[in-house]
């Protein structure tokens, strides 16, 4: 084909939203790529992932497409060793982490992809705190235990429960907030703290990569701090709102009986005058 556009031109095939498509003229022909032994559903499963819906459904040109991992021309599959490499081009504090963590050392020696092992590589999910531990939808379980005898299945639970504690402290909060608001109490600098949390959580998420509790403990606290506050803030809201309900009624009754009592004073004195 000679009509060759510029890679800039949304009409060419190159171009970042056009480039998934293009690759998987020959990578999606299970005829074709059956001589190399090699998956077809690369496209299928890019255009369910993080990576696809940002790129094709809501054209984020910085997502990654097919070149971004696997290079332009000479393009190749990352090797095992690469893996994280790749990803930490985007995620290099995750990639960061992990290089520094026990992860590392023994993905290397079972020759396992690094991040792929637990994000899948064409089929990326959004991550969620369920991937970790030992429940459902969990990616530990794939290697781990939760057992005494498995070393890591402490530091696993331990890193789900300060993630847990402070998603489910902000909820509370968010909660006894609202009471509050529609209680008509004025609770806004609690309500506004807690846009601090996500960074926090967004902090803690991030050290999960080191696989150790620690760091994750650290890096929530200030957001466990928060959320506390808040939630102190805003039931003492509430206390107060009904405290002033029932102080008003108390003082409404005692306001009542003493006028009652003057009126029946003033009703005596008048009987008295008019003897």
């Amino acid at each position: 084909n000679h009509l060759i556009r510029p890679v800039k031109d949304p009409r060419s095939p190159v171009y970042p939203t056009n480039i998934p498509q293009t690759c998987a003229k020959c990578h999606s022909d299970k005829a074709y790529m059956a001589q190399y032994h090699i998956p077809t559903d690369q496209y299928a499963n890019y255009k369910q992932s993080v990576h696809g819906i940002a790129l094709l459904q809501n054209s984020d040109l910085s997502a990654p497409a097919c070149n971004s991992c696997h290079g332009n021309h000479g393009a190749v599959p990352p090797g095992v060793s690469s893996v994280a490499s790749v990803c930490g081009t985007c995620h290099q504090a995750n990639a960061d982490l992990f290089d520094k963590s026990v992860h590392r050392a023994a993905f290397a020696k079972a020759k396992l992809p690094g991040c792929v092992v637990c994000h899948s590589n064409h089929l990326v999910r959004p991550p969620t705190d369920a991937m970790i531990g030992f429940g459902g939808g969990d990616v530990c379980g794939k290697c781990h235990k939760d057992s005494p005898a498995d070393s890591a299945a402490h530091s696993i639970l331990a890193i789900r429960s300060t993630l847990d504690s402070l998603t489910n402290g902000r909820k509370d909060a968010e909660a006894f907030i609202a009471r509050a608001e529609q209680l008509g109490m004025d609770v806004s600098d609690a309500s506004y703290s807690l846009k601090d949390v996500n960074q926090s959580l967004v902090e803690a998420r991030v050290q999960v990569h080191s696989f150790d509790a620690a760091p994750v403990d650290s890096a929530a606290g200030s957001g466990l701090k928060i959320v506390s506050a808040a939630q102190k803030s805003a039931l003492g809201a509430v206390d107060e709102y009904y405290f002033r309900r029932h102080g008003l009624g108390v003082a409404t009754l005692i306001i009542t009986l003493l006028a009652v009592l003057l009126f029946l004073k003033i009703r005596q004195i008048e009987r008295k005058a008019k003897q």
